[in-house]
């Protein structure tokens, strides 16, 4: 089999969705005759191989990295668009389809996965992986309309409009994406009302429920001598990852300390350094800023609890779409974790089973539901025992299995494709 994952951002492990996606692509790597191909706009001054050493990957004869654009083109054309769909110039799209065509048909003859989260790409790439004979899948993690009605995609705003116009609007945004949905063999979503809000809406293409994955610990990582950090976050400090309403509960937690782990210097971190400040907490609360991916999992290891702390007012891609992979990471770990109950997380996080739940924008039940598991010991040993359970229930080799599973519904390796 061959495996395409095609995807128009910059790799970047220091982003959830390049770290997710490198770890699927080399679990599909390690499948007995699989070739697999990462195809990125570009990959950074260290290239492929700094890429694979940050998340502690040796190369392999049957993974391949392929940049969309040429070197020669990232210096020469300043584009921030998707260079498959490219409404900022031919010259991006030639070179990008260009480059696919080349990687499709040096491929050996064998059934053809192509795998991405771009929506574009059925509609803009049709010729070639008409041709290659591909199943295209799509991974769905959040609604680009919904983002439109927010105002955070830079394009297509609403502006001002009566409501009559808004709900057309946002209906004709809605259709729009279901019918570039539409064009794919199949779409897998990362959450539960993901999937329910597409069949809900009448989509009539396969869809199937894959979650997150989780890297499970290798046996050369030892585990830490001592839980010498009580509460950690480990993730981006933007306003809807909700580190503001964590750093407020740590106002009802007077005894105890958090780490934050993430972010870089700049508006997030200085917003909330300036709360803790302001909150009187910040000789509790150490920002770590970002730590290489490999030094993760030994630093969530030393938690005595994780915190997802999403929120559900006024941030639809944390109550909708997310499917926190870091609650799976600390999981892995052995870390009793602490998150928000929210309709994104069913099915991942189970009460008094894997997590601690609390009810959401509520810093003090938030607290309250931090200070319970450090005063449990016993509650905090079952939490971390049934989250490693969960963890490896979802692992990426699992979750690759999946993915085959749910592509052969979808007609991978058929006769005439």
């Amino acid at each position: 089999m061959n495996v395409v994952f095609v995807q128009s951002s910059s790799l970047s492990i220091g982003r959830a969705h390049w770290i997710q996606i490198l770890n699927t692509a080399w679990s599909f790597a390690c499948r007995p005759d699989t070739n697999v191909v990462v195809m990125a706009r570009t990959f950074g001054e260290g290239g492929d191989a700094e890429a694979l050493a940050g998340m502690g990957f040796v190369p392999r004869d049957n993974l391949r990295f392929v940049p969309v654009w040429p070197q020669k083109l990232v210096k020469t054309l300043k584009f921030s668009g998707d260079p498959f769909s490219s409404r900022q110039g031919r010259v991006a799209r030639h070179f990008a389809l260009d480059r696919l065509r080349k990687t499709l048909a040096e491929l050996p003859a064998a059934p053809l996965l192509v795998y991405t989260r771009d929506q574009e790409v059925p509609s803009v790439a049709r010729g070639p992986l008409r041709k290659a004979r591909a199943t295209v899948l799509n991974e769905h993690h959040k609604f680009e309309y919904v983002k439109r009605l927010e105002g955070k995609l830079g394009k297509k705003r609403p502006g001002r409009r009566t409501l009559g116009e808004f709900k057309t609007w946002t209906r004709s945004e809605r259709d729009a994406e279901l019918l570039r949905l539409s064009r794919f063999d199949g779409v897998v979503c990362t959450t539960p009302s993901i999937r329910e809000r597409l069949l809900a809406l009448g989509f009539a293409q396969p869809t199937a429920r894959v979650p997150n994955g989780a890297r499970l610990p290798t046996s050369q990582v030892a585990p830490p001598a001592e839980k010498d950090i009580e509460i950690l976050y480990v993730g981006q400090l933007l306003r809807w990852k909700n580190v503001d309403e964590l750093i407020e509960a740590m106002t009802h937690l007077p005894e105890r300390t958090l780490t934050v782990v993430g972010g870089e210097p700049g508006t997030d971190m200085e917003r909330l350094t300036s709360l803790a400040a302001r909150l009187g907490v910040e000789s509790r609360v150490k920002f770590l800023g970002q730590r290489p991916h490999g030094d993760i999992q030994g630093i969530m290891s030393r938690a005595q609890v994780g915190v997802v702390p999403l929120p559900r007012a006024g941030f639809p891609e944390a109550r909708l779409f997310c499917n926190p992979l870091k609650a799976l990471e600390l999981m892995a770990a052995g870390t009793p974790v602490v998150a928000t109950r929210l309709k994104s997380v069913e099915g991942l996080l189970d009460h008094g089973r894997n997590a601690h739940l609390v009810r959401p924008d509520d810093p003090r039940a938030l607290a309250e539901g931090i200070d319970a598991v450090l005063a449990n010991p016993t509650l905090a040993a079952r939490l971390a025992e049934g989250g490693r359970t969960t963890a490896a229930e979802l692992s990426y080799d699992a979750r690759t299995e999946r993915i085959v599973a749910f592509a052969r519904e979808c007609g991978l390796g058929e006769p005439g494709r």
